[in-house]
């Protein structure tokens, strides 16, 4: 942990205060609580106790970035890049111990999401020489460093900066895709495979499978761009996890994996009629992009009804089918926006009246009835939703 000092400039004053001094290394941490299968067994850093005072809720890991980078407006302009900017590249020419302080001080109070991007085409504008002084201390900040906002700086500054030994390279990208498998970090190793990586789609593609919740997302994300059918089938049926209920996931999903298209096509699976439900069931929750953002929404609402019609046997369907309605009549949240021109009345109308011939067949009367029976809370409460849905309660 002292490599940083001993590297300071001779015209330093040693007796410096380093905020880092005694701390643990996170990637450190992250590696040694990795399974024999690759997995990452970590819910927590060491410097989350500091991150969270007591009392203080903790946040999904991957959330503050990714809303931000996601959903945030983009400002290349802003405040914090300049300085960052200057400050890296003072520590670029001085290798000033000082500046190195000052930056790591600074970045503990700033998300870097949404700016992140902004700070490394500014520092490839100006052309600066990451050999020796930078190089050294984006591979402490990634590899050594105890705060999670130095580590995401690392992990920005080693994806424009690549070392002409490749040995060296490809030890120093199998550390990065190391720290990818903790969520807060997906986002910005995800950035790095793009664009220093070989096998670009491979690598994204494997890490997506190793993460979760915005870590999930983020690699969905970087691999929007792809043709490899492998990849976008495994994107619409495993890519949403079920459960994490945030409509820009579904979104992705549905977009990349062409759920539209696949719908349309004869002897659809029971694994595919799942998904599409529970795509459906995040997209009219309600978010930054939902439904409303996803042009395909008006057809594969149809070709789901039309599906349901005859293939429609789990409370939890029906559930997914009074979702569509409250969208429909203006009662979802997602339904404020709800544009007119894809959402005419009268398609509304008839997707409605759909749904309730569904409602209408006999058989979920019984499957209420055995539902509300049963010694499992889960099956007990959808009887008792279903129940209100279809008016048998009153």
């Amino acid at each position: 942990m002292n490599n940083i000092e001993n590297k300071a400039s001779q015209n330093e004053i040693p007796e410096i205060d380093l905020p880092w001094s005694n701390l643990p290394s996170i990637f450190e941490h992250v590696k040694s609580n990795i399974d024999e299968d690759g997995r990452l067994q970590l819910n927590h850093l060491p410097c989350d106790e500091k991150t969270y005072k007591e009392g203080t809720p903790r946040l999904e890991h991957g959330f503050s970035d990714g809303m931000v980078f996601h959903f945030g407006e983009e400002d290349s302009n802003n405040k914090n890049v300049s300085k960052l900017v200057d400050l890296l590249i003072n520590i670029s020419e001085t290798n000033s111990i000082s500046t190195k302080v000052e930056l790591y001080n600074y970045i503990q109070n700033i998300t870097l999401g949404s700016i992140f991007v902004f700070i490394m085409d500014s520092l490839m504008e100006h052309d600066i020489k990451v050999d020796l002084y930078l190089y050294d201390f984006a591979k402490w900040l990634a590899f050594e460093s105890p705060s999670t906002s130095s580590v995401k700086l690392g992990i920005s500054l080693l994806a424009i900066i690549i070392d002409d030994d490749e040995d060296i390279e490809q030890e120093l990208n199998r550390k990065l895709f190391t720290l990818g498998k903790y969520d807060d970090f997906t986002l910005y190793v995800g950035y790095a495979i793009c664009s220093k990586f070989k096998y670009v789609e491979r690598e994204l593609w494997k890490l997506s499978k190793l993460v979760s919740g915005w870590g999930r997302i983020h690699t969905i994300f970087y691999l929007e761009p792809t043709e490899n059918p492998e990849i976008k089938n495994w994107i619409l049926r495993k890519g949403f996890i079920s459960g994490n209920m945030i409509p820009y996931h579904a979104f992705l999903c549905a977009s990349i994996g062409n759920l539209k298209t696949e719908l349309c096509k004869n002897n659809i699976d029971s694994e595919l009629l799942l998904v599409a439900g529970e795509l459906i069931e995040a997209l009219v929750l309600g978010g930054p992009i939902d439904i409303n953002d996803y042009e395909d929404g008006p057809e594969v609402f149809r070709l789901y009804i039309n599906l349901m019609s005859n293939r429609a046997f789990k409370l939890q369907q029906l559930m997914i089918l009074a979702d569509i309605i409250d969208f429909l009549t203006g009662k979802a949240a997602s339904s404020t926006h709800m544009s007119k021109e894809l959402w005419p009345e009268k398609f509304r109308n008839e997707l409605l009246n759909n749904i309730k011939l569904i409602f209408k067949d006999p058989k979920w009367i019984q499957i209420v009835k055995e539902k509300s029976v049963s010694t499992d809370e889960d099956d007990i409460w959808e009887a008792e939703v279903v129940s209100n849905i279809l008016g048998l309660s009153k």
